[in-house]
C-alpha cells in the first residue's frame, strides 16, 4: 500500500511521479498504490508503462499520464480472490512493439497490448490459473517466460508471432523432471537472457542456466543445468549456498548476479570466474540485500537495495 509512486532519472536529473505532498502534481495518482514494475516502449522512450499491485496498467507521454488500463478498457482482468484489485506483476515489450503483461492473480494471467491499441488475454492452463506469479521474460525465439511465485516451476508461452490468433498458441510447464526443464531448486526468484540467448535463472540455490530456451516447443532439450566451478580445491555448483534475487547482463555478456545477503558477484560470460564481489564491507553498497540490477548502455549499472538505490560506472558498455 505504498504511496511512493515511481521515479524518472533523465538526463542526470530524478523526476518524482506521486501524490504524497499538498501541492501534488499528479491527482490521478492520489489513490493509486504500489507501482512496480516499469517499461519503456523502445520505439519511442517518452511513452511509458508502469504496472501496479492495485489499479492496473497506467501509461505515460512525456510527463502526463495519459492513460489507465483496468478491466473496464482493457483485457486485464480482476484479481481472483478480490475483485476490487488488478495486479501487474511485470511488463515486457517484444522485437514487434506488443507490450506482454504478467496479471497476477487473474483467470487469464498473461495479456498483450499491440501496436494498434488491440488487447488479448491468454489463459495458460487450469495450472496456471488465478495463480501468484512474478517475473516475465522474452527470449530471442519470442517465447515468453513467467516465474509462478509459490512454485518450483517455470511457465513457457508461444503466440508464434501472431498475438491476436490463438489457433497456434502453445503452452508448457517446466518442472523438475528430466526432459521438462530439470529444475533443481525449491524456488526461482528471477531470470535474465545474456547476448547469447541463454537465460540464466536465480533460485534459493544459487544460478542455473537454459542454454536453448528455443527449444522449449521443440523436440530438443531444454533442462536448466548448473556451473560447476572450483574453490579452494574443491568443486562446487556456482553459487549453490546464496539466494539469488537479481540477475543483469552488461555490454561484455558478462552477468551481474544479486543476492539476498551476500551482495553482488560480478562474473565472467560463462560464470565460471568471478570478477568483482561487491559487499557493504568492500564498497558503498548501502546493503548487502539486493533487490534489482540494472545496466544502462553507458555500461552505468544501477542497484536497488534494502536500503536505496546506488549506482557503478562497469567497464563494459553494450556493443
Amino acid at each position: 500500500f505504498s504511496r511512493d509512486g515511481f521515479y524518472r532519472f533523465k538526463d542526470e536529473q530524478w523526476t518524482s511521479f506521486n501524490c504524497i505532498s499538498d501541492d501534488c502534481a499528479f491527482p490521478q495518482l492520489e489513490e493509486i498504490r504500489d507501482m512496480i514494475c516499469v517499461a519503456i516502449n523502445p520505439n519511442d522512450e517518452n511513452n511509458v508503462f508502469v504496472g501496479t499491485w492495485e489499479k492496473g496498467l497506467l501509461e505515460l507521454e512525456g510527463d502526463e499520464i495519459s492513460a489507465n488500463y483496468t478491466d473496464q478498457n482493457s483485457s486485464l482482468q480482476v484479481w481472483t480472490a478480490d475483485p476490487g484489485r488488478i495486479l501487474v506483476s511485470d511488463l515486457a515489450f517484444d522485437i514487434n512493439g506488443n507490450l506482454w503483461i504478467a496479471n497476477s492473480g487473474a483467470e487469464d494471467i498473461l495479456s498483450v497490448k499491440d501496436q494498434d491499441d488491440q488487447w488479448m488475454s491468454f489463459n495458460l492452463g487450469t495450472i496456471n490459473t488465478s495463480i501468484d506469479i512474478s517475473d516475465l521474460l522474452i527470449d530471442d525465439a519470442g517465447n515468453k517466460w513467467i516465474i509462478p511465485r509459490r512454485s518450483r516451476s517455470l511457465i513457457a508461452f508461444s503466440d508464434q508471432g501472431t498475438p491476436m490468433d490463438k489457433s497456434d498458441d502453445s503452452q508448457k510447464n517446466l518442472s523438475s523432471s528430466v526432459g521438462n526443464g530439470a529444475l533443481f531448486a525449491n524456488k526461482i526468484h528471477c531470470f535474465a537472457k545474456d547476448h547469447d540467448g541463454e537465460l540464466w535463472v536465480g533460485t534459493d540455490e544459487g544460478i542455473g542456466v537454459i542454454y536453448t530456451p528455443e527449444n522449449v516447443f521443440t523436440s530438443g532439450s531444454y533442462d536448466m543445468q548448473r556451473i560447476i566451478v572450483e574453490w579452494d580445491g574443491y568443486s562446487q555448483y556456482l553459487l549453490e549456498t546464496e539466494v539469488i534475487t537479481s540477475i543483469a547482463v552488461d555490454g561484455a555478456n558478462r552477468k551481474w548476479i544479486g543476492t539476498q545477503n551476500s551482495g553482488i558477484f560480478v562474473l565472467t560470460e560463462d560464470g565460471e570466474t568471478q570478477v568483482h564481489h561487491f559487499t557493504t564491507d568492500n564498497s558503498p553498497l548501502f546493503s548487502n540485500t539486493i533487490t534489482d540490477i540494472a545496466i544502462l548502455s553507458s555500461g552505468e549499472v544501477f542497484i536497488g537495495t534494502t536500503e536505496g538505490l546506488i549506482s557503478y560506472r562497469a567497464e563494459a558498455d553494450s556493443p
